[in-house]
């Protein structure tokens, strides 16, 4: 396990420090630059939790969520990222459970599989910038090129809405048992979507998402679209409007 990757299981065990990965405990003792950020972020979340007691929650708590992730794409990321874990935080209250949850287009709550959770924490990672990119490219087929010789799943079968968009760059990275592939957009001026790749050949990915037929969903302020094509499956997330997101699938042709 690679520091990054440990930055990623921490990060996405904050709240369920029990199945934070042995790996990534040792690497917190053994590497003094993650041992410090993981300090900086354990200090963080004394902070939100310290800021959260006694609050009560409003009716309207929902709404005002998404005003506040709204305004934090614009922040600097050690804002933008207190303003994420107030929110979940928040919204973890509202419903009273322990899981994390989704609402749907008719807003009833449903559970996120394992591995898009991860997914969403990774996107989390290098939106913030705290995990940089292994790639630079405006060119999404020397993308593909770069990850073919890489030997990490390369985004086959896009949405013509997808291949429209500029490339930005790409990251790999192990998440679980899975290597799994981030390709950054630019959805539109100033937004960033982030196009996240599993290989599931043998099948067996749990909640792997409907095949060529996107499922919509928001969580914490993303928008996210999931759906699978053949033997991959795929997971885009974006800060940008939801509208932004579903024109990319209009230009679909099947």
């Amino acid at each position: 396990m690679t520091p990054e990757e440990a930055r990623l299981n921490l990060d996405a065990t904050t709240l369920r420090p029990q199945d934070t990965a042995e790996e990534a405990r040792a690497l917190v003792v053994s590497d003094p630059s993650l041992a410090s950020w993981d300090e900086r972020r354990r200090q963080l979340d004394e902070q939100v939790a310290s800021a959260m007691a006694g609050v009560p929650v409003p009716d309207d708590l929902r709404a005002k969520l998404l005003k506040l992730e709204h305004s934090a794409a614009v922040k600097s990321p050690a804002k933008r990222r207190l303003d994420v874990w107030l929110s979940t935080i928040a919204a973890m209250a509202v419903v009273a459970v322990g899981a994390v949850v989704l609402w749907d287009d008719v807003g009833h709550h449903r559970s996120m599989p394992e591995w898009q959770r991860e997914s969403l924490a990774l996107v989390r990672e290098i939106d913030s910038g705290s995990m940089p990119l292994d790639h630079f490219s405006s060119n999404l087929d020397e993308i593909r090129s770069l990850l073919v010789k890489d030997h990490r799943p390369v985004p086959a079968g896009l949405p013509k809405g997808v291949e429209a968009m500029a490339s930005l760059g790409c990251k790999s990275v192990q998440v679980g048992p899975r290597q799994v592939t981030v390709v950054c957009f630019e959805i539109m001026p100033g937004k960033e979507a982030h196009l996240v790749v599993v290989n599931n050949a043998e099948g067996g990915l749990p909640g792997a998402p409907p095949q060529r037929r996107p499922e919509f969903v928001e969580r914490d302020g993303w928008n996210v679209a999931r759906w699978s094509d053949g033997s991959q499956c795929y997971f885009i997330a974006t800060r940008a409007p939801r509208s932004a997101l579903e024109k990319l699938f209009a230009l679909v042709a099947r």
